[in-house]
């Protein structure tokens, strides 16, 4: 997985808008979704990981649920956050009895603190720096792509942060905007009907296809225009509706399940365009070896 963290503003509705926006932007999974296959082989979502981690039903992590919704003050993201961990703790000491291996002198608050309990797309993580923001969503992926993403968050966070009042969240669903001056982030119940959507079919949801493009269109005027093209990646995948994970089912043939030697083939497959993405990076940046 991909983690980034972004440096926390200062000013307190800088701090709110920051992290809603980037609450706002977990269905961007869709532009970096590489997991199209599960670890059974199997061939049902087009984002495997983070279903199988993040998911509230199915997911791992399911037993302990995490608040994903926005926040209107680091006051309730405070008491939201240590709520997380006492239900973290109430499950270990509910099952502490199970794992022989743990000491019987555990100390679980020492091992887990706060801001590294749980499974939120969004962290907040003042034990980073000055203080960050720490970004949870993406699958690993390759280097073109990887780049793009950074150049995303850079350009995204640069138009976020010049906002001076707090972002709306939308009233109705299916509302958005994302034009200079003019934000409204998706309500709650979008965000997750969209998240859930990238999940399933990524970037070939026509939905979730047209949010990653409003977002990149909003995006690039944060970033010069000798950055932009670092995007380029992103937005091609936006226009053929096909990120990595829907590339590597098409590389296969599209089957329900796969066999071993089938699913060997993926990361020589997932190489080759790693190994591309490098050649044009190199290129974009006049790289001499």
């Amino acid at each position: 997985a991909v983690h980034l963290h972004i440096d926390s503003p200062e000013d307190h509705i800088k701090k709110v808008n920051l992290f809603n926006a980037l609450i706002a932007i977990r269905p961007t999974i869709a532009l970096a979704s590489t997991s199209s296959i599960s670890y059974e082989r199997k061939n049902s979502l087009n984002c495997h990981r983070r279903h199988n981690l993040a998911d509230d039903v199915e997911g791992v992590l399911a037993k302990i649920p995490e608040d994903r919704s926005y926040i209107i003050s680091m006051k309730q993201l405070k008491a939201r956050d240590e709520k997380r961990q006492r239900d973290w703790k109430r499950e270990f000491d509910i099952n502490i009895w199970k794992y022989s291996q743990v000491p019987l002198d555990y100390d679980f608050l020492a091992a887990f603190p706060i801001e590294k309990t749980g499974y939120s797309d969004v962290r907040n993580r003042p034990d980073v720096g000055n203080g960050t923001d720490e970004l949870r969503i993406y699958d690993t992926m390759p280097a073109e792509i990887k780049v793009g993403i950074y150049a995303f968050m850079l350009g995204y966070v640069r138009m976020i942060l010049q906002e001076d009042m707090p972002i709306p969240i939308a009233n109705r669903d299916g509302v958005y905007s994302f034009r200079e001056g003019k934000i409204i982030f998706p309500s709650n119940a979008t965000n997750i009907a969209l998240s859930h959507s990238a999940e399933v079919d990524g970037l070939e949801d026509g939905f979730v296809n047209e949010y990653n493009s409003v977002v990149l269109q909003y995006t690039e005027q944060g970033l010069a225009k000798s950055e932009r093209h670092f995007l380029n990646p992103l937005k091609e995948m936006v226009r053929n509706g096909k990120n990595i994970a829907s590339q590597i089912l098409d590389y296969l043939g599209h089957k329900s399940i796969y066999t071993p030697q089938e699913v060997a083939q993926v990361p020589l497959f997932v190489h080759q365009i790693d190994q591309q993405g490098i050649e044009n990076l190199k290129a974009k940046l006049n790289y001499r070896g």
